[in-house]
């Protein structure tokens, strides 16, 4: 049997949990032999997770993912009935795009949560809870979250296939995945059993060890001043007397300052030999170099960016896409990893999903944003839209002309407001018109008329307008 089988059995396991479902059992090792989590390597050094960080490649590659993923803000999002993500602050929901806990802001503890993961393989999460008969079919509602360091967990499975994690090493009392009534959440790194993430520190502990005993030879190297220009040698034997006090005569004679080009008289067979031991010849200053890209390789991080200015790094343009190949190849995939599992766990609300403004790496210069976002609206986007596009804020028109456009683009200019007379009122006129007609002849009358008189009747409406005339004649 080994090892790893029979160390559990020595504890008490619940019901149901078989030995060789506890997972790797390297932390478990760990813990009851006293240790950290860690192997010893050919290169005769032990490389466990502090001494890792000690290497100056190995650390800069982690903190520049960590900090590119976890200082991005996380928002969450709905759908509207168009399918358009619409940005939601649910109060409830606050523990994830405000404050995880009460002791650290939300920047500082995604990016722990982050170089977690990629220096260990894992990132666990403790979440604190509350009673919300809103949240449904959920009961609870997240209020706090606490991450826990990787090497106090050891993952495991029921007989059923339910995942356990045990903290600790504390078998009595396992817990269980949030979403399954428990209080876990686990974000697993590169994994090749399903259970938990492959440790980078132990995958990859040959070419950290490597690099650590690089860094102490030549620290042991300078600090004990063993480069020699030269030593004394003699084809007779000598006792250990005889040896430290030539090597004493030696000293006094020709070292230091006050003694250089002193001639230098040896007998009994005594010859001086000279030694150019340096790290060129040793290639250590190569082997450091290579060290470095092999570190740079494991957490997929080009290699200028953790420092390594070699003649054939690339400036300008070459530098952008090898960035943007960074995003997409070694980015997206830490960002998808924790904005799933922020989405489908600890989101109370069925219908949000959590997302990370990755705008913000990608954001080029001014310039290119406004020729980006017109682009855009050209295209036939919504000029929201397009907005949201490059991470800028909506624009409020006012009307004014921007300069250096033409009237033609500011559109017709805005119509003056009509104001409301009220209407006037006219008492109505009566124009009574006296005309005095001469006699007319009439056919076949010889007799003259007599003068007549006609009088006209003007009828106005309420706004003066003349709406009848009447005549009569009297």
């Amino acid at each position: 049997m080994r090892l790893l089988d029979i160390v559990p059995t020595r504890r008490s396991i619940p019901q149901g949990m078989l030995p060789s479902q506890l997972g790797s059992g390297v932390d478990l090792l760990a813990g009851l032999l006293g240790g950290s989590v860690g192997v010893s390597t050919p290169a005769g050094v032990f490389v466990d997770r502090t001494n890792a960080e000690s290497v100056t490649a190995f650390w800069r590659g982690a903190q520049i993912i960590a900090t590119a993923v976890g200082a991005l803000p996380i928002l969450v999002y709905q759908r509207d009935s168009e399918g358009r993500k619409v940005p939601v602050y649910n109060e409830r929901e606050r523990v994830i795009w405000d404050k995880p806990n009460p002791e650290v802001s939300r920047s500082t503890f995604w990016m722990d949560a982050v170089l977690r993961c990629v220096t260990t393989g894992d990132w666990f999460c403790r979440v604190v809870t509350v009673a919300d008969p809103q949240a449904q079919p959920k009961k609870r509602r997240p209020i706090e979250l606490w991450p826990i360091e990787s090497q106090r967990v050891t993952v495991c499975r029921e007989e059923s296939g339910q995942k356990l994690y045990v903290i600790d090493h504390d078998f009595e009392h396992p817990l269980s995945d949030f979403t399954a009534g428990g209080t876990m959440v686990h974000v697993p790194g590169p994994s090749s059993n399903g259970l938990r993430g492959n440790p980078p520190v132990l995958q990859f502990a040959r070419t950290l060890g490597l690099a650590i005993a690089e860094e102490i030879y030549q620290s042991s190297l300078l600090g004990n001043g063993t480069q020699l220009n030269g030593y004394l040698s003699s084809d007779q034997q000598l006792t250990l007397a005889q040896a430290e006090e030539a090597a004493r005569l030696w000293d006094e004679s020709h070292k230091g300052a006050g003694n250089a080009g002193r001639t230098a008289v040896m007998g009994k067979g005594v010859k001086w030999m000279t030694s150019q031991l340096n790290a060129v010849d040793v290639q250590l200053l190569e082997s450091r170099s290579f060290s470095l890209s092999e570190i740079a390789r494991i957490h997929g991080v080009p290699e200028w960016m953790i420092g390594a200015h070699t003649k054939d790094s690339s400036w300008g343009s070459g530098l952008e896409e090898q960035f943007r190949t960074f995003l997409v190849l070694t980015l997206q995939g830490w960002v998808s990893r924790f904005q799933e599992t922020i989405s489908d766990e600890l989101l109370v609300q069925r219908n949000h999903f959590a997302e990370f403004d990755v705008n913000r790496l990608t954001r080029g210069k001014l310039a290119d944003q406004v020729a980006s976002v017109k682009g855009l609206v050209q295209a036939g986007y919504d000029p929201a839209e397009s907005l949201a596009v490059v991470g800028m804020p909506p624009i409020t028109h006012t009307g004014i002309v921007p300069a250096g456009a033409s009237v033609a683009d500011a559109g017709p200019p805005p119509e003056p407001p009509r104001a409301e007379l009220p209407p006037i009122e006219l008492p109505p006129i009566d124009l009574t018109v006296n005309v005095d007609l001469p006699a007319v002849q009439i056919t076949n009358q010889a007799a003259r008329t007599a003068p007549r008189t006609i009088t006209k009747h003007v009828i106005r409406d309420d706004a003066g307008n003349i709406r009848e005339v009447r005549e009569e004649e009297g």
